[in-house]
């Protein structure tokens, strides 16, 4: 049986890109999406979930890709995996899942919504 680790998120960049250097010359891109819930509340608006995730940069690309395209408020389509992972915290070892980005696609800018 194979199993599948993976899903899909559609939301909108709450905050600009946030990229961190690795010692290695690759960088992370921090990716936080306000992911809507499929059910409505009483007053009609939808629940919101702000969900993070990871995507890696290898050291050999110049740029960020399309992460150098992406701003606050755009709408964006991430393909992720799940990805187990532990640290040490005060003596105890703390686990916690990680959303590894596979894909990104930017598929409305804040600026053509407006428009």
């Amino acid at each position: 049986m194979t199993t599948k680790n993976q899903g899909t998120l559609i939301g909108r960049l709450s905050q600009d890109v946030k990229f961190a250097d690795n010692k290695d010359g690759s960088r992370k891109a921090y990716v936080t999406l306000a992911v809507e819930r499929d059910y409505k509340l009483e007053d009609g608006t939808r629940p919101v979930d702000y969900i993070q995730s990871e995507g890696f940069i290898p050291a050999t690309k110049s740029s960020n890709g399309v992460y150098d395209h992406m701003k606050k408020g755009d709408l964006v389509s991430i393909a992720f995996s799940v990805r187990p992972n532990s640290y040490e915290k005060d003596g105890e070892k703390v686990y916690v899942q990680k959303l590894i980005i596979e894909g990104v696609d930017l598929l409305h800018t804040k600026r053509e919504a407006k428009a």
